[in-house]
């Protein structure tokens, strides 16, 4: 199963939403949300935590789910 994440940010003046650059060199411009695919061993929030870290490079962060769409 395929997951995509939004990670949002609040700041005093709007919402930030973190998108990656495509890497396709035929698509320089265009831009995604972080996914990866659910291994067979994994929670929804496992996996979001490996993807998310792999990202970033953070490690023990607060992520809070609030909506799963299936």
């Amino acid at each position: 199963m395929e997951i995509k994440i939004v990670i949002f940010a609040l700041s005093k003046t709007c919402l930030n939403v973190l998108l990656l650059r495509e890497k396709a060199p035929t698509s320089p411009r265009r831009f995604s949300l972080p996914w990866g695919l659910l291994e067979p061993h994994e929670t929804l929030e496992m996996a979001t935590q490996r993807i998310y870290c792999g990202v970033v490079a953070l490690e023990n962060i607060f992520l809070e789910q609030t909506q799963t769409f299936v």
